[in-house]
């Protein structure tokens, strides 16, 4: 992408010294000269508008991404090196050193623990059996969505009773509904 853009920037450098009047054109703050040049190049339009042609921009990029793809295949050998992991100095890793669940949480949940409620279950050293446990609630919805919930249920509840009904009685009420809204909207 580099490459496109320092060949477009010397060829406008170019064609700008070229004119006499190269500097009087960057001086008044106009990056290109204003020719006769056809829809598809780069040419500023006016003043305060600029536009771009889109055959020279998907060739462009198109050119960026060729280019990348065969320097990647001149210069990558495909060779994989083998080593042991890396074990951070302490020597030979056994199965107490992995990282766990816990280990990949900890950091979100220090970092979003005003968002959350956390209770842990913290095992003793003296437990034959130690269990680690972990209990994360969204305080959001406990504050916002339980209550609108509650409220939305509530509503519906309130107004069940015009479900239960025979088709003339719904018909009635579709007909109140819009002879009211036709009353207000007159």
């Amino acid at each position: 992408m580099f490459f496109v853009f320092f060949v477009f920037f010397v060829v406008s450098f170019w064609r700008l010294s070229a004119r006499a009047d190269g500097t009087r054109l960057l001086v008044e703050d106009q990056a290109l000269p204003r020719t006769g040049a056809p829809w598809w190049l780069l040419v500023p339009l006016a003043g305060r508008q600029a536009s771009y042609s889109a055959p020279v921009l998907l060739i462009a990029l198109t050119s960026v991404v060729l280019l990348t793809v065969l320097l990647v295949r001149r210069f990558y050998h495909h060779r994989v090196r083998r080593a042991a992991a890396w074990d951070g100095g302490s020597g030979r890793m056994n199965a107490r050193m992995q990282d766990t669940a816990e280990g990949f949480g900890q950091p979100i949940r220090h970092i979003f623990g005003a968002l959350f409620a956390v209770r842990r279950e913290l095992p003793s050293a003296f437990d034959s059996a130690p269990r680690y446990r972990v209990v994360v609630r969204d305080r959001i919805w406990q504050w916002l969505y339980v209550p609108l919930g509650t409220l939305v249920q509530r509503t519906a509840d309130t107004f069940a009773w015009v479900q239960q009904g025979r088709i003339s009685t719904y018909l009635t009420y579709s007909f109140t509904t819009l002879v009211v809204l036709l009353a207000l909207m007159l």
